[in-house]
């Protein structure tokens, strides 16, 4: 989905600029129960099933779900020096005829981060689009075991729908001092466990893989030893 966030009063933009993060809150970013551009279709059902699977696992307190600005990524878990952003609740919200995933964002004080600043305080309309991974069913074309690893900023957003103010009120709030050095102490725990995730997943493909193509359904494959299934495909 597209969306502009309302105009940043200047009390928070003076707060953002000591802390160096921003709170948005009330992101759209996807239609649920309807067929997306690039032919997948996300139940309501389904998908507040992998939000609380990633509730449960701690992935937002523990700031865990990191994503990026930098258009449609290729890989599953971006390099957390590549992160703009990151997403710290998500939940679904009914607009007129529409089932929509909400999501809200903690906006880094790094490289990238302060790039997506930038478009925010500036009034762009800029695109967003989840990141998982999940099984797709052919039949039915809806994704099935979905994990929810988080949404990203880009150009050109498969669901394909400009979300506006009277839709959707998407906010800015400013992070306080505080806060600000609670998340900088939990970021320093928790990323070096966003590595050892990509490596998991890389062996279990390299292990269980053969051109995309499962070799065989096993017990071990679809036991989960973090957040995610192993036989999963990453879907971006």
């Amino acid at each position: 989905m597209t969306f502009r966030c309302d105009s940043v009063p200047s009390a928070i933009k003076e707060s953002t600029d000591k802390t160096g993060m921003m709170i948005l809150k009330g992101v759209p970013a996807t239609i649920l129960d309807k067929e997306t551009g690039n032919g997948r279709r996300y139940t309501k059902k389904e998908m507040q099933r992998a939000i609380r699977k990633a509730r449960e696992a701690g992935l937002f307190e523990n700031r865990r779900l990191l994503c990026t600005a930098d258009d449609h990524p290729d890989e599953s878990i971006p390099a957390p020096i590549n992160s703009s952003h990151v997403v710290i609740d998500a939940y679904t919200k009914t607009v007129n005829d529409d089932v929509v995933l909400v999501n809200d964002w903690l906006v880094f004080n790094t490289s990238k981060g302060k790039d997506l600043q930038g478009l925010i305080e500036g009034g762009a309309s800029f695109g967003t689009s989840i990141r998982g991974l999940g099984q797709y069913n052919g039949d039915t074309k809806e994704v099935e075991n979905y994990d929810f690893l988080g949404c990203d900023a880009v150009g050109n957003p498969s669901a394909g729908t400009f979300a506006s103010k009277e839709q959707f009120k998407v906010t800015v709030e400013s992070v306080e001092p505080r806060q600000a050095a609670r998340i900088r102490e939990q970021l320093e725990d928790t990323m070096p466990n966003k590595y050892d995730l990509s490596e998991k997943i890389a062996a279990c493909r390299e292990k269980h893989f053969k051109d995309c193509v499962p070799a065989k359904v096993t017990r071990q494959m679809t036991e989960d030893p973090l957040t995610m299934q192993p036989c999963k495909i990453y879907l971006a």
